[in-house]
């Protein structure tokens, strides 16, 4: 069984025993209303979910309430933002096929209505595990990518966003680089032999910083598949260079061994295709970036020959990893918070996040 629940930490280094929110639930997101109480949702075999707190405790929380039942077959990954002109709703609809949607209502309690899918792709897919947020004065979203489990963000396209149709309309994804260590690193291929930073929440903190929680493991064997997931946090002044806790940190200061990643080896085909296609997957970061750097200024007929190899390079990899998701039938799947955390952990079934 899954089940979504709250610990509470003071220096996010000693934390509470969990306590349950809901049981049978999975892949939690938590926003606040204008009103200033905490919105949580979340999934359960009947459908998308939602409690309501009005202490930033978060220990005491309403009934279950039911969150646009009916919209799509299959709905999972929800998450809120309240505009000022109503509710915005994305979640992840479909089984097999799975996309993006948002939806929209003038009210929590009211009718949701369909908006249309955002314009979002990565690798020729869509994103999960969604949170709305504001940073300065636009709205973002920071997505997991379908393909490789990735964490993104996104900054929403020009227009009102009391009008639901801006919301279909986002800048191009720039990932979130979270440094490797060891708990999160492996040999192969990100969200096929192993998790990097799955289910990427993103908080900001009282004194200018950034916050970033995320699931990671070793190997994705254990737990029908889906692997022993750890919960990961990362700090940052400028959402571009992150930091993480201890010294065990893997790869280059600052972000982790691209190279690692078989994504990584795509991007820096770009000096040598044929090299990057016969190179084992996991290199010695450091010296991949070396050898990156010092061709960085690839020639445009270098261009030709990685866009000619891109192509199938990457379909190799999303066919890997649609036929892992597709073999497994349990998950575990990474934190959501606010000033506490909201721990997404090994599912049922019946209410699994993927």
């Amino acid at each position: 069984m899954c089940v979504s629940t709250v610990a509470r930490s003071r220096d996010l280094l000693h934390w509470s025993a969990p306590t349950i929110i809901a049981a049978d639930a999975a892949s939690p997101d938590i926003v606040r209303d204008p009103a200033g109480s905490f919105v949580v949702t979340y999934q359960t075999p009947s459908g998308l979910e939602y409690r309501v707190a009005d202490s930033g405790s978060l220990r005491s929380w309403s009934r279950p309430h039911p969150l646009a039942h009916g919209l799509a077959t299959r709905m999972i990954d929800g998450a809120l933002a309240f505009t000022g002109q109503g509710v915005i709703l994305g979640f992840k609809a479909g089984t097999t096929s799975q996309h993006f949607e948002l939806a929209w209502a003038p009210s929590l309690e009211a009718t949701f209505h369909l908006v249309g899918r955002p314009d979002i792709d990565l690798f020729g897919d869509t994103v999960e595990n969604y949170e709305f947020l504001t940073i300065g004065a636009g709205w973002h979203l920071v997505a997991t990518s379908n393909t490789l489990d990735q964490p993104f963000i996104f900054t929403l396209g020009t227009g009102d966003p009391a009008n639901p149709d801006t919301w279909l309309h986002w800048s191009a994804g720039r990932e979130l680089l979270v440094p490797n260590q060891a708990f999160n690193s492996g040999s192969g291929i990100s969200s096929v032999n192993y998790e990097h930073a799955n289910s990427a929440f993103l908080c900001a903190g009282p004194t200018g910083k950034y916050y970033l929680t995320y699931a990671g493991s070793t190997e994705l064997t254990a737990f029908g598949g889906w692997g022993h997931a750890r919960i990961g946090i990362a700090r940052s002044s400028d959402l571009v260079r992150w930091q993480v806790p201890g010294a065990e940190r893997v790869g280059r200061a600052g972000g982790p061994s691209r190279w690692a990643e078989l994504v990584g080896r795509i991007q820096r085909a770009r000096c040598n295709p044929t090299r990057a296609v016969a190179a084992p997957i996991h290199l010695d970061g450091a010296a991949a970036d070396r050898q990156y750097m010092a061709c960085a200024s690839a020639s445009s007929s270098r261009s030709a020959r990685y866009d000619s190899i891109f192509t199938p390079m990457l379909g190799v990899v999303i066919n890997m990893e649609r036929n892992s998701r597709a073999s497994k039938t349990n998950r575990s799947i990474g934190v959501t918070a606010t000033t506490s955390a909201v721990r997404r952990p090994p599912c049922s079934s019946a209410s699994s996040p993927k």
